[in-house]
């Protein structure tokens, strides 16, 4: 299975993000979940996962997340497996090469 970690940046910008996900897997970090919707949303910091807890985005949507952000904010998500304590790239990449 082929696997594509994307952030939120403005790098991402000209890649047509239809053919990624045929293509293979999306695992996006942060704010990417406002403009698409990948396959699995990583998000490790706080107010970012507060506002994709408060936005309900988890309850249709896989979204992994830490401990701490879970017991702080609520919102339906999945523990990080074996989460090796790093930024939302790294993790999604750390994820994408679990799976």
């Amino acid at each position: 299975m082929i696997g594509f970690a994307l952030g939120n940046g403005r790098s991402r910008l000209d890649i047509d993000l239809a053919k990624l996900k045929s293509a293979g897997k999306v695992y996006g970090c942060n704010a990417l979940y406002r403009d698409y919707e990948p396959d699995y949303l990583v998000v490790v910091d706080q107010l970012m996962y507060k506002e994709i807890a408060d936005s309900g985005y988890g309850e249709k949507n896989t979204v992994y997340t830490n401990r701490n952000n879970m017991k702080k904010y609520g919102g339906v998500s999945h523990l990080i497996p074996h989460n090796p304590h790093k930024g939302a790239g790294t993790t999604a990449m750390h994820i994408a090469i679990m799976d």
